[in-house]
């Protein structure tokens, strides 16, 4: 769902850049700076307020994620290990994931995020540019 945003904001963003400050011209090159500048100012601001909520407001929602997480591993144990490589392994996990804490979740949200941010970057800068040629 928050993917949606950063699309919107970006095509926005590249609308009105090419059209209303740039005479309807936009390099390709243009679109991706401005693009992906959009797109990042965008997840570190909601990352932010992710972290600042599960730190200071509510940790309610992190705990349960942590819950399930240990219960999903823990339903199905033998595969567990398997996938793992055996029974230390899947102890350790089991631990690091009940102590998992906000800013471990929001740094690997961030890696995800941002990934997804670069690829809605480049597609709308590729559809929207124009040259003067």
């Amino acid at each position: 769902m928050t993917s949606f945003f950063y699309f919107a904001a970006v095509i926005g963003s590249l609308y009105a850049f090419r059209f209303r400050r740039n005479g309807g011209y936009m390099s390709f090159m243009q679109g991706l700076i401005l693009s992906s500048t959009i797109c990042f100012w965008m997840l570190l601001i909601s990352e932010g307020a992710l972290w600042y909520f599960l730190s200071y407001v509510d940790i309610t929602p992190l705990v349960q994620y942590r819950q399930s997480l240990v219960a999903t591993i823990s339903a199905e144990p033998a595969k567990a290990m398997e996938m793992l490589g055996g029974q230390e392994r899947y102890e350790i996990v089991l631990r690091d994931l009940g102590k998992l804490s906000p800013a471990q979740l929001i740094r690997d949200d961030l890696f995800k995020k941002g990934f997804l941010c670069f690829l809605l970057s480049v597609v709308p800068a590729i559809l929207m540019r124009k040259s003067h040629t």
